[in-house]
């Protein structure tokens, strides 16, 4: 049975009270509080002196709990609504003792009652304790927050995927890339809820992302070895400043400009990014520590905040690279950044480093035929006919292509690569030519069983190759044989043939892939 009371605490008489004797004998001291309303306390004696007894403004519950252990809780301070809270208090315990209440049941509701806000701030700790860069989580966060302003959710269980879905949709002017980085956002908090069991299920897990191919895609392309070394040989003699377009507004009106970027040691930036497929993001976070040139294979690690699916990486590179970032490493302390203030949009400092070398190697040559040539091809073009761009990301293309080039096992090459699926790595990194393909189809041709097989092709002259003779009357001895069979066959079966498969046998019914199937 729970019980009532009021807590009773005892403190020293206050400054300038009277003491006042009542019935019995008791004594009280009468004072005037801060609020200018007359207070009087009961005074006892203790063994720290004279106290008064203040009783508390609210009452307190009394009772046993779900452990059969006593337990206090505050009620209020009206008396008969502290009698009903300890009613309930009452039988939820017996329910938890009887095993008619789920506890985590009651943490789902306890959650589901907080303003979502709340739970947005314990979601930015996380993202922080994870290691993640400052902003990434920031952009989560704004991305998180914008998505609930604009669907007014006020608690987590107003998270509708409908309502995200349409709010999603009406941005026109956001590419769908954008999009779908903010429904990620906005996912991964709500796969955070259903981990840390502040939600049932995922009210989102319905929602996919939209195709970015009917948007705005960039599609790169990987650089062949000889631009490599144009880009290299032009870059290592051109000093560390490079001039990139700007656009600025200059009394209401849109300018365009030059403005210097300086990146020290960037030929060994492009060479660290062509030998071991880091994504621009991922160099910026290098330290001098970082580089284990020593090691064998020598080891370049990358901190878990800073790679696309935040683990921790170690990726091996080949031992000429190490010795030429060895001198750099020596003088770079092992936590500073090896490249300071590397912008994060990199892309221009690589368009105008291919434009000064395109510009370079068409001037190189003096014949005006060759020169004309030059200036119609996509050598060294940020941008080629096809519009197939070149940018600080198509360094990590090239890489990829490179090892698919190589001829190295695609399970070496997807680890090298750092993906989680084989597809990606074939398919989206690696920009095999039409030389690449004609290559592999020549080697083809050593194959024993297509030197047989052409053997049997007709030469350019129409005539038959040289053959064995007694191949020859061998084959055609089986072929009377079998011919014999096969009119013996068809003559039996003649007059069970229906006029609808005289179709099939038309010349023209097995149609051409065209028709059935894409040209792809």
């Amino acid at each position: 049975m729970a019980t009532l009371n009021k807590p009773i605490t005892r403190k020293p008489i206050p400054e300038g009270a009277v003491r006042i004797e009542g019935r019995g004998g008791v004594v009280y001291a009468e004072w005037t509080d801060g609020r200018g309303g007359k207070r009087r306390e009961k005074i006892v004696e203790t063994a720290k002196g004279e106290r008064i007894e203040v009783e508390a403004a609210r009452w307190q519950i009394t009772f046993t709990g779900a452990d059969g252990r006593t337990k206090r809780r505050a009620g209020f301070a009206d008396k008969a609504a502290t009698k009903d809270l300890a009613r309930r208090l009452e039988d939820e315990a017996r329910k938890r003792r009887a095993g008619l209440i789920d506890d985590a049941a009651v943490k789902l509701a306890e959650h589901a009652r907080r303003p979502i806000a709340e739970h947005v701030v314990d979601f930015r700790e996380r993202l922080e304790s994870k290691g993640n860069t400052n902003t990434h989580v920031a952009r989560t966060i704004r991305a998180l927050e914008d998505a609930i302003e604009r669907c007014e959710w006020g608690t987590i269980t107003d998270i509708d995927a409908a309502r995200l879905a349409a709010r999603l949709a009406a941005m026109d002017s956001l590419s769908p890339r954008t999009r779908n980085s903010r429904l990620q956002a906005v996912k991964s908090f709500t796969a955070w809820l259903v981990r840390e069991r502040r939600l049932h299920a995922d009210p989102l897990s319905s929602l996919r992302p939209v195709r970015e191919t009917d948007g705005r895609v960039i599609v790169r392309r990987a650089l062949s070895a000889e631009e490599v070394d144009e880009l290299l040989s032009y870059v290592e003699s051109s000093g560390d400043v490079v001039r990139i377009p700007k656009r600025y507004t200059y009394k209401g009106k849109i300018r365009t400009g030059l403005r210097n970027i300086r990146i020290q040691h960037r030929a060994l930036l492009y060479r660290l990014m062509l030998g071991s497929g880091f994504r621009v993001s991922e160099t910026a976070s290098l330290r001098g520590g970082d580089f284990l040139l020593d090691a064998a294979p020598p080891v370049v690690r990358v901190r878990a905040g800073y790679t696309k699916n935040r683990r921790p990486v170690e990726q091996p590179i080949r031992r000429d690279l190490a010795d030429a970032l060895r001198p750099l490493i020596a003088r770079t302390g092992r936590e500073a950044v090896v490249w300071p203030k590397l912008p994060g949009n990199l892309a221009p400092v690589v368009k105008a480093d291919l434009r000064a070398v395109r510009a370079r190697w068409i001037l190189q040559t003096t014949d005006r035929a060759e020169r004309r040539r030059r200036r119609e091809s996509d050598f060294l073009r940020a941008v080629d006919a096809e519009g197939l761009r070149v940018d600080a990301h198509a360094l990590r293309h090239t890489f990829c292509s490179t090892l698919a080039r190589s001829n190295a096992p695609l399970r070496v090459a997807m680890e090298l690569a750092r993906h989680s699926d084989p597809k990606l790595t074939m398919k989206t990194y690696s920009h095999v030519r039409l030389i690449d393909s004609a290559g592999a189809l020549e080697a083809l041709g050593q194959s024993p069983i297509l030197r047989t097989l052409s053997a049997h092709f007709p030469d350019s002259e129409g005539r038959a190759k040289a053959h064995n003779v007694s191949h020859q009357n061998t084959r055609a001895g089986m072929d009377d044989a079998q011919n014999h069979r096969k009119n013996k066959t068809q003559s039996s079966v003649s007059h069970a043939t229906s006029d609808n498969d005289a179709k099939w046998r038309c010349p023209d019914s097995n149609r051409g892939p065209e028709v059935y199937e894409s040209s792809a």
